[in-house]
C-alpha cells in the first residue's frame, strides 16, 4: 500500500531560483537601508530621520546604485530563466480559478514585484542621468513610492 507521501506530488525549488531569490533578498535589504539613509539626509522629520542612527553610513550612494543595478540584473536573469526554460505559465493568470485564489495571487505578486522593480530602476536611472531641478524632487518621490 503506497504511503500518503508518495501520492502527493512535491514541487522542488530549482537551485537557480533559490540563488536568485536569496541574492535579491540581500540586495533589496541593502538598497532599502541605503535608500533610507539617503532619505534621512534630505528629510530629518520622517521615518528615515527617526531611524537615521541605525542606518548605514559612508558611501551609501555607491552601495545604493550598485544594489539597484544588481536588482535589475537579477530580475532580468529571472525573466530570462523563466522564458528559456518554458515556465512562462508561472506568469499567466489561471482563467478557471478565482482572481484571488492562491495560484493567481502568487502570479499577481510576481507581476507586482516586476512592476515595482521596473519603476524603481526607471526612476533611479532617470534621477542619476536626468535633468535635476524640480524634476529631481518629483522623481525622488515617485522612486520612494516604488521602493
Amino acid at each position: 500500500m503506497p504511503s500518503d507521501h508518495a501520492r502527493t506530488p512535491q514541487t522542488r525549488t530549482k537551485p537557480v531560483i533559490f540563488i536568485l531569490h536569496s541574492l535579491i533578498i540581500v540586495c533589496l535589504t541593502v538598497a532599502f537601508l541605503t535608500g533610507m539613509r539617503i532619505a534621512a539626509a534630505t528629510e530629518t522629520s520622517g521615518v528615515a530621520g527617526i531611524l537615521s542612527k541605525w542606518l548605514p553610513q559612508g558611501n551609501v550612494f555607491y552601495w545604493h546604485i550598485l544594489t539597484g543595478m544588481s536588482i535589475l540584473f537579477i530580475t532580468i536573469s529571472y525573466l530570462g530563466y523563466i522564458f528559456l526554460t518554458g515556465h512562462t505559465k508561472r506568469l499567466r493568470r489561471i482563467p478557471h480559478q478565482a482572481l484571488f485564489s492562491k495560484e493567481n495571487l502568487l502570479r499577481q505578486i510576481i507581476w507586482l514585484g516586476l512592476a515595482l522593480v521596473t519603476g524603481s530602476a526607471t526612476t533611479g536611472l532617470w534621477m542619476y542621468l536626468g535633468p535635476g531641478g524640480n524634476w529631481q524632487l518629483l522623481l525622488s518621490q515617485i522612486h520612494y513610492v516604488f521602493a
